[in-house]
């Protein structure tokens, strides 16, 4: 019972943050439209395209493929161009499509061609320089967001790495990492918490993660499956 009531405090402290968050973002949205940065608008622009062509990235059709890789570099050429407070205004869905785009991309040319979700995982936590290399530094904040999610998924609890199936039950050091994380994301800023929503959880670590170019809830839903798998773990 006590460690219910543990984990509970620590999920109502993140639900905490988030009602604080949800005013800012409306206060945000409203004054995007006066404060829009022509280059940043331009960034946006440029993905959009990119978007529009995306699956003909690595398609074997020569000219739809050399089409795409045109958008392809130009978004991410302007993307790289940008400052580090131009890629904070940077509208984070469309931000986060480009870097999944760019890791797969990464992670082909890691592997000869084809890749696989674990091989996005490696080229998210150990190639990081070669994605930036690609679409220019992440911004501080944001590499904030990406260690605190790399210290938690990239290591190994008993022996296993958190998923949908890790077995909680008196797993001390797995719960601890959790609470810990949990409480670090609590921490973040709305920017930031925002951008972890496209840090895709997947087996022995994450990938930058966005299908297309509208807004993601993941942390959220990560959060209270975690608090339920370990509630009802223990408490059976």
């Amino acid at each position: 019972m006590n460690k219910s009531k543990k984990l509970l405090s620590v999920f109502l402290a993140v639900v905490m943050v988030l009602s604080t968050f949800t005013v800012g973002f409306y206060a945000i949205a409203a004054d995007e439209g006066e404060t829009a940065d022509s280059a940043v608008t331009d960034v946006e622009t440029k993905i959009s395209a990119f978007y529009d062509v995306r699956s003909d990235l690595f398609s074997k059709d020569e000219e739809k493929q050399k089409a795409a890789q045109t958008a392809y570099d130009a978004a991410t050429s302007a993307v790289k161009s940008l400052s580090e407070d131009q890629k904070l205004d940077l509208n984070r869905a469309y931000y986060a499509f480009l870097l999944y785009y760019v890791t797969q991309s990464v992670a082909r040319e890691l592997n000869g061609g084809s890749a696989s979700m674990a091989q996005y995982t490696d080229a998210t936590l150990n190639h990081l320089a070669d994605i930036e290399a690609v679409a220019g530094d992440l911004p501080e904040k944001y590499v904030e967001v990406y260690d605190i999610f790399k210290e938690f998924y990239s290591n190994t609890y008993n022996d296993a790495a958190i998923s949908g199936s890790t077995n909680w039950k008196d797993n001390d050091e797995a719960i601890a990492a959790y609470e810990t994380w949990a409480k670090a994301v609590a921490a973040l800023d709305a920017d930031q918490f925002d951008f972890a929503n496209y840090l895709y959880p997947s087996t022995g670590g994450f990938y930058f993660y966005n299908i297309g170019t509208s807004a993601r809830s993941n942390v959220l839903p990560n959060i209270v499956t975690y608090e339920y798998n370990i509630i009802q773990d223990n408490e059976t």
